[in-house]
């Protein structure tokens, strides 16, 4: 229905909305494929805004399979975000790469992005995703040493 309204951008955040759904219900696959169902369109949408949330729900469930690639995909829309000042984008970017450090190596680096965004994202009024983060920093380990 929103393909034959021609609303693409409303299409892509619904897909990435079914694919978190989907996600933190714990199946991957159903994730992906509403993604994947968006790719095409995400790709060659002329939101930046568009192409950079489907970018970053990409991203997220890439993380497991290749850290390093999300990372990379991830550090370069926090850059686009950035130099357009697309504050809640930069701000999910920032998010999705703390994600993937609690994971890796050292989860400081992570704890540490969390809550620098934790502050941003309350500063500038985005409650809801400065919450998000919160729940994910109160559910880390604190460092130790």
């Amino acid at each position: 229905m929103l393909e034959r309204e021609g609303r693409r951008d409303e299409q892509i955040r619904a897909a990435i909305l079914l694919s978190r759904v989907r996600a933190l219900r714990g199946d991957a696959t159903a994730a992906r494929g509403a993604l994947v169902a968006v790719r095409e369109m995400a790709e060659a949408s002329e939101n930046p805004a568009a192409r950079m949330a489907f970018a970053i729900a990409e991203a997220r469930l890439d993380r497991r399979e290749d850290p390093a690639a999300a990372r990379r995909v991830l550090a370069a829309v926090l850059a686009e975000a950035q130099s357009r000042g697309l504050i809640p984008l930069e701000l999910e970017a920032r998010f999705a790469l703390a994600e993937i450090e609690l994971a890796g190596p050292d989860p400081g680096v992570g704890r540490a992005r969390l809550e620098g965004l934790v502050a941003a994202a309350r500063g500038r009024g985005l409650g809801l995703l400065a919450a998000r983060a919160a729940t994910v920093l109160a559910g880390t380990p604190p460092p130790t040493g």
